[in-house]
């Protein structure tokens, strides 16, 4: 299980501003890893 830095921030900011910080932050880690597995794919 990996920690996030959301998660580490999440011990001290409370919860629902860090469900608002945490729902961002994995799509735009979502986004990233996909972009890159894409110019993967194009490159070979």
């Amino acid at each position: 299980m990996n920690t996030s830095p959301v998660q580490i921030v999440g011990s001290i900011v409370p919860d629902p501003f860090l469900d608002f910080l945490d729902r961002p932050y994995k799509i735009l880690s979502k986004t990233l890893i996909f972009y890159l597995i894409f110019i993967l794919l194009k490159n070979n």
